[in-house]
């Protein structure tokens, strides 16, 4: 969330942004401070909305903050300037990430995702995913992408040049963001 945040803060300068899995969105304040114009926050968690609207009546952001309980596959458009999710892609199929594309398909975009690596933590963490997100969801797996196929699934409905932000900070996570991305 920090190296998004810190990606997010340089762009964001009187722009529409748009959040989809925003959750109990944390990082709506801080893309305001950022300068963001407006701010609309996307989750299928009710409450997860509800929390997050209380937050913004709190930070004094109201005025430039929405949000929406709703599926993806719901949401029609999105009239936003930049487009960011994190941690959503993992849970979508490949129908739901399609659509993402689709409603960023005018925006700059960046988007978390697991890359798929042969390492240690990814084994450790498809365990712990599978124990304690599969017993309480009928078998959930997680999803492990490689980078050559999120680019071409961007590239499908958003013509901006896509790249692959890695950092030893997201482990064996990774970024796809049409965004500029500063100096490591």
């Amino acid at each position: 969330m920090q190296l998004a945040a810190e990606i997010l803060s340089l762009q964001v300068a009187g722009k529409k942004v748009a959040e989809i899995g925003c959750g109990s969105s944390l990082l709506s304040r801080v893309l305001i401070s950022a300068g963001a114009q407006s701010y609309i926050g996307i989750d299928v968690s009710t409450a997860a909305i509800d929390r997050a609207s209380l937050a913004a009546q709190s930070w004094d952001t109201k005025e430039q903050t929405s949000f929406q309980a709703r599926e993806i596959m719901n949401i029609d458009h999105i009239d936003a300037d930049i487009v960011f999710s994190l941690g959503l892609i993992d849970w979508l199929n490949d129908q739901e990430i399609d659509h993402l594309f689709l409603l960023g398909s005018r925006a700059h975009f960046l988007h978390s995702f697991s890359e798929r690596r042969a390492t240690i933590s990814q084994q450790i963490h498809r365990a712990y995913v599978s124990i304690a997100y599969g017993l309480k969801t009928a078998g959930y797996r997680p999803r492990y992408f490689e980078a050559e196929k999120m680019i071409s699934m961007s590239s499908r409905h958003n013509p901006k040049p896509s790249q692959i932000f890695r950092d030893r900070a997201l482990n064996f996570g990774a970024l796809l963001t049409s965004l500029p991305l500063p100096e490591k």
